[in-house]
Order: structure tokens, then sequence, then C-alpha cells
């Protein structure tokens, strides 16, 4: 009988089982077989987690510990670049030598300077009040259209000769202007808020000026005031020239007073003692009368004289033509002249005979359309 069979019943069960070559009933379970661990069961669902509990108090902090000692310093690397470099400069014949820097500088604050300072150009942002401290000088743009230049004066002058101008709103005068040069040759000019003096000292004695004021003009010399212009006109005790004899342009001196005014001359007119002269040519006269109110010619006949060629004769202008002949004749000036297209009209009904020893007088007036000519014979 096997160690595998509890009793001997249970070996003679087994072997009936196996001389039947069948399965019999289930017997009863046996009792545990020896103890023995089997394999590990597969691992069951985890459980829900449970609340955190409460945080236990801090402990105390320990003490630092004592620093270790510094380490061996390392080799020192190379310089890195800089943008401040030594540089040498020489701006107009002047010699800069110390630091530069190429590029934009900004100073967001108040920038000292001791020296002096060459700029480019100088930009100043215009500001709508005055932003200089209280006593410092300087210059500053205000904030208008017209962007004033504010300072408390101002002298100019090249540095080099004496001429100068000085602008200063406290002197009297507040704007002086001279040339510089000493007294006996220099010319100067002062304004004030109420005249203009041009001081002339080039004359012996000096102080010869004219002042312009605002109520009149005085004109002086080393005698005295010579002439004054106000409102109601302008006196002189010497003469008044109005000469235009150099201009280059049409050289007119034009007088125009108000409509039915009138131009009043309490004296003669004194006319040119020279006359332009009218040329007869082809047994024409002709004369330019340019666009004058009067004028005075002279003519000296070579011929008879059959008509007239009269320009640019003024509406109302009378115009006298003196006629001589200085060699041959008698010469007849007609009494029916012909002109262009427009036929002047003459109030001598026959020739007029001019010699040597006579002479005529024509006198022409223009009606804006045509000339009236009159005609004498003097003996």
């Amino acid at each position: 009988m096997s160690s595998y069979y509890g009793n001997y019943n249970q070996y003679l069960g087994a072997q009936r089982c196996c001389n039947l070559k069948t399965q019999g009933p289930q017997g009863p379970q046996g009792p545990p077989g020896p103890a023995s661990i089997g394999p590990v069961g597969s691992t069951g669902a985890t459980g829900l987690t449970g609340s955190t509990g409460y945080t236990g108090s801090t402990g105390y902090t320990g003490y630092t510990g004592v620093t270790g000692s510094t380490g061996y310093t390392g080799v020192t690397g190379p310089t890195g670049g800089t943008p401040w470099v030594p540089r040498n400069l020489d701006v107009s014949g002047n010699q800069y030598t110390g630091i530069g820097y190429t590029g934009d500088v900004m100073v967001f604050g108040k920038l000292y300077v001791e020296g002096g300072i060459d700029p480019t150009y100088l930009a100043l942002t215009p500001q709508t009040s005055d932003p200089l401290p209280a006593g410092m000088d300087g210059i500053w743009i205000e904030d208008v259209a017209a962007r004033y230049l504010h300072t408390n004066s101002i002298y100019l002058n090249d540095g080099i000769t004496n001429p100068y101008v000085q602008i200063n709103p406290n002197n009297n005068p507040q704007m002086f202007l001279t040339d510089g040069l000493g007294s006996g040759s220099s010319v100067n000019t002062s304004i004030t808020n109420e005249s203009i003096t041009l001081l002339d000292e080039t004359t012996i004695p000096s102080q010869t000026s004219n002042i312009l004021s605002y109520s009149s003009i005085t004109l002086t010399n080393a005698s005295g005031v010579i002439g004054q212009m106000t409102s109601d006109g302008f006196t002189s005790t010497g003469s008044i020239t109005l000469d235009a004899s150099s201009s280059t342009g049409f050289g007119n001196i034009n007088i125009t007073p108000k409509v039915g005014a009138k131009i009043n001359f309490n004296e003669q007119l004194v006319l040119p003692t020279t006359q332009p002269t009218a040329l007869l040519t082809s047994n024409n006269l002709s004369c330019d009368f340019s666009n004058n109110s009067t004028g005075i010619f002279t003519a000296d006949l070579s011929a008879n004289m059959n008509g007239v060629s009269f320009l640019n004769g003024r509406r109302g202008g009378q115009y006298v033509i003196y006629i001589t002949v200085s060699s041959g004749g008698p010469y007849l000036i007609s009494n029916s002249l012909t002109t262009g297209s427009t036929t002047p009209r003459t109030n001598y009904t026959s020739a007029v005979s001019v010699n040597t020893t006579t002479s005529a007088l024509l006198t022409i007036t223009y009606d804006g359309i045509r000339y009236l000519i009159a005609c004498s014979a003097f003996t």
C-alpha cells in the first residue's frame, strides 16, 4: 500500500476503480494536504484614497555650517570691446584730442559742459513758456507759428573787424548798427520805439543825421534841419530834386492826385533848355511826343513839308514845334497835311512859307483821335 493513501479502504477503493476501468462516484473531500505556499494570486483593485491627515509642526532649523574656503581665482579672460576710443579730430583748424564715440547719445536730464561745443547744427525744441531757471541766461524757441527766438539781447560781430549790430530792448536806442569805423569816417544807424536815426560821421563836423520818427521825418546836416516830412506834406529849406535819369527802367516820375483834386504850382514851370528835334524826311515831318502832356520841339526844313508823322500823343496834350530854315528855301508848309490813315485838321487856309530870315510856329493838340494843327509865320 502506498503512502499516498490515508488508510486501507482508500487503497481498495482505488484498486476497484482501476479494475473496473470506469470512474466511480466522487468520494468525500480528503483532509488538507501538507502545508505549502501556492503561487501569488492577482492583485485586487485599489481601494479609495483616505483623507489626508493633519500636517505636523515644522521642526527647528539646524545651525548654518561653517563657510568653506574660497577656491583659486581662474586665469583672466581677454579684454572685451568698448565704444569709447581715443580720437584726434581737426574741425576747421581746431584740434580736438580725447575719447570719441560713434552713434547717438541721449541725455535725459541736464548736461553741463565746461568747455565749448562744436556741433554741425543746434536744434532747439519749441517751448510754450520760458524754460530757463531763474537767474540763468540762454536762448530758447517759442512754440508759436513764427518760432520766435528768445534771448535777453544780441550783439553781432565777426570778431575780426569793428562793425557790429546791437539789439537790446533795455537800451536807448534798442537797436544800433555801425560800420565800426572811427569818428569822421563811420555811418551808424540807431532805432528806438519812436525814431530811426541815420548818423553820417563821414563829414566834418560829424553828427550829420537823418531822423525818421513816428510823427515826422526830419533831415538834417551840419547846419541844422534842412527838411521835414509830416502828414501835411514835405517842407525844405533847400531844393527838392526828383531824379530818375539813372533809372534802368522807364524812369518816369508819376504824381497821381485824388480824382477831382489838383496839382497846384505857385510858380512857373521851367522846361528843358534843349528841345528834342523833329525830323523832316521825304517831305514828311516826324515827331514822337512820348505820351507826354506837353512838349517843345525844333525842326529845320530842307524841303517842302507836305505831311506829318506824329506818334504817342497824349489826349489833351499840347505841343509846340519851332520851324526854321538853315539854308535854301523858301519852303512851304502845306495846309493839307497828311498822316497815316487819319488826316490831321489845320486852321490855316493857305500854305505857310519859311526861309532863312523867317520862322514858323506849329502848335498841336491831340483829341485822342486826330491831331489839330495851327501854323503861323513870323518875320
